[in-house]
């Protein structure tokens, strides 16, 4: 098979996109489906929630549900207190069988050497 430069380029470059826009689609059509159902109602969280990739003023936490299906959303809270009266972050995170029902979000705008609490 003879492939010309032009079309190599041009096929290559159909793939680049679509390796690029269809993670970026997979995750629109998830969040859609996941505000349309709302948040989970039931569910636990075998792992526990997990702390990584500290930096002075963000934090990432990551963590899975199970005992739930189809699309929907995880409510986090960060807070400055343990009875979450000073919350500093609330946000409802979508996931869904596709993200194998993985959380993950990026909490920023914390101060440095603050303790903080989150569930």
């Amino acid at each position: 098979m003879d492939t010309s430069r032009r079309r190599f380029l041009s096929t290559a470059g159909s793939a680049a996109a679509a390796t690029i826009l269809i993670p970026d689609v997979v995750a629109g059509e998830i969040a859609m489906a996941a505000k349309k159902r709302g948040r989970y109602r039931d569910g636990r969280f075998p792992s526990g929630v997990l702390s990584g990739d500290p930096e002075p003023n963000a934090v990432t936490l990551l963590t899975t549900i199970d005992d739930v299906s189809g699309a929907g959303t995880v409510k986090l809270e960060v807070a400055r207190d343990k009875d979450f009266r000073k919350v500093v972050a609330r946000r409802e995170i979508p996931t869904s069988p596709l993200k194998g029902f993985s959380v993950k979000a990026r909490v920023t705008g914390l101060k440095p050497y603050e303790d903080y609490y989150y569930r």
